[in-house]
């Protein structure tokens, strides 16, 4: 019994990524490792999504805002969700039906399915949420906290 705890923690420890010293923010490494595990959770259901849209974060004095550049996607192809103060951005790029007899030269569209992550600060109203969809840019914005510090409870132990 005690062999198999043991390999089962070493199992585990080869899998979990060293979290460099120095600058590096460590909330950052956390979101790039949430991140890869999200989006292969999502390649093993939903086969292959070779497609990653870019993405702008930035905030005003009072929303935070992220920006997807989707060219060429329908609204009613995405998805949009809200876990916790994590946002999940999904879609699928269909292709247009082409004759058969089509021989491609060149070919650099993206089509398919993208899944990509973006964490919220913990200041932001997830309640109050507007997305937008226009001329293949999808813009979601978030209205920010007026009480920005962070939420410290007490808990008492028995």
């Amino acid at each position: 019994m005690r062999a198999n705890v043991k390999s089962a923690i070493f199992a585990v420890e080869d899998r979990m990524a060293v979290i460099p010293k120095g600058s590096h923010d460590v909330l950052e490494t956390f979101k790039e490792q949430l991140d890869g595990i999200l989006e292969s959770l999502l390649k093993s259901s939903f086969g292959e999504c070779e497609f990653s849209p870019q993405i702008d974060v930035y905030e005003t004095p009072t929303d935070y805002l992220v920006e997807a550049e989707l060219p060429g996607f329908e609204k009613n192809d995405l998805s949009l969700r809200i876990f916790q103060n994590i946002m999940a951005i999904e879609g699928v790029k269909r292709q247009d039906s082409l004759d058969r007899n089509v021989r491609f030269i060149r070919m650099e569209r993206h089509f398919g399915c993208f899944y990509r992550t973006v964490g919220l600060p913990p200041y932001v109203d997830t309640a109050q949420v507007k997305a937008t969809f226009q001329l293949g840019l999808l813009k979601v914005a978030f209205r920010k906290l007026s009480d920005k510090r962070p939420t410290i409870r007490e808990i008492p132990i028995e």
